[in-house]
């Protein structure tokens, strides 16, 4: 009897001994809890000051942006001053006004140009005189442009010369005819130059002519879908529309 009492007794001791170790490890548990919240608390505090302190960092910085925007910035250049937004300005007006006097010249010297037509592929004697020329480029009208002798022959030439370098024979022939009308008669006969080694093309300035290659691969993708186009100097029209390329500024 007493030997089961005993027993019991030290179960229970034992038990109480565990008990006693969890209660122990909840506290520390609890402890830590504890201290994480308070470090959780102060992280928020710490985050919460933060952004307090950026908010007033981006007004701050925008105030400053706001008093340089009206700050005018004078140079000094051997003891003369010089407003730098001012300078500035009228650097982008000078600009402004060459790129409209070169655009002005380009303009005068394609109108200049506007009774001139270039034929390429045309045989070149040696010793070749202005006056034969003319008489080459009569001879190519009748013979392989198509055009008809009585035609042919009411053509009239401001002048007739070759251009290029001599090194690269045949030279192209640069023709001045007399009336806009004929330049137009012999350009629309062209076609009939189709399947051989000439053409011929109006002459415009170099700057025109850059333009131009730049446009003609949307000016062949847009008549082979049968589109009506067709190219005025430097501008491209598709449908009667001014083809405009993406990214381009009105001038």
């Amino acid at each position: 009897m007493n030997s089961n009492i005993e027993f019991l007794l030290k179960d229970v001791c034992s038990r109480l001994e565990r008990m006693e170790l969890k209660l122990n490890k909840l506290e520390t548990i609890e402890k830590s809890v504890l201290t994480l919240e308070t470090k959780m608390s102060n992280m928020e505090g710490y985050m919460l000051g933060m952004k307090t302190y950026m908010n007033k960092v981006k007004q701050e910085v925008q105030e400053v942006s706001e008093e340089v925007h009206g700050i005018k910035f004078v140079v000094e250049v051997h003891g003369m001053k010089f407003d730098v937004s001012e300078v500035e300005d009228s650097y982008k007006l000078t600009r402004q006004e060459n790129q409209k006097l070169k655009n002005d010249i380009v303009d005068i010297q394609a109108r200049f140009m506007r009774d001139n037509l270039v034929f390429v592929g045309i045989n070149e004697f040696q010793n070749e005189t202005p006056d034969k020329t003319e008489a080459i480029l009569l001879e190519f009208l009748v013979n392989d442009l198509k055009m008809s002798q009585e035609d042919a022959d009411v053509i009239k030439f401001d002048r007739v010369h070759r251009t290029g370098s001599l090194e690269k024979k045949p030279r192209p022939i640069i023709a001045i005819l007399a009336e806009y009308k004929q330049r137009e008669k012999v350009r629309f006969m062209a076609p009939n130059l189709e399947g051989t080694h000439f053409y011929i093309n109006v002459q415009y300035p170099p700057e025109i002519i850059t333009e131009r290659k730049k446009l003609y691969p949307i000016f062949k993708k847009n008549k082979d879908e049968g589109q009506n186009v067709r190219m005025v100097y430097n501008k491209l029209y598709i449908n009667n529309v001014l083809y405009k390329p993406r990214g381009s500024v009105e001038s």
